[in-house]
């Protein structure tokens, strides 16, 4: 539902179903912006964040943790691997479409 209401406003979208598959969808579109679940199947959702942090090609990408997990036990975890917001499930689109855009239009104005 999230990826039709930003491809809805005019975002390109790319989506995967395990964290294998998020990195290499990473590495063939370089994304301005990842939405990451913690909880894929295969490799962490955390993995992947590091992954990314500590890859030459991946670590500009802006990571955005996104999970049902409680909130105090995961958010300071997700920030120490990289990533630099944390949005908790369930959220509103509009409210979620107004923080990506943020980060990606917000940063290309400096």
């Amino acid at each position: 539902m999230l990826a039709w209401c930003m491809r809805a406003t005019g975002w390109q979208v790319e989506v995967a179903a395990t964290g294998e598959e998020a990195l290499l969808v990473a590495y063939d579109f370089h994304p301005d912006v990842v939405l990451l679940d913690l909880n894929l199947p295969g490799v962490p959702g955390l993995d992947v964040a590091l992954r990314m942090r500590d890859d030459e090609v991946l670590q500009g990408v802006k990571v955005v943790a996104f999970t049902a997990q409680d909130r105090l036990e995961a958010e300071p975890a997700a920030l120490a691997a990289g990533c630099i917001a944390f949005v908790a499930k369930p959220c509103m689109p509009d409210d979620l479409r107004a923080l990506l855009e943020s980060l990606v239009f917000d940063d290309a104005a400096e």
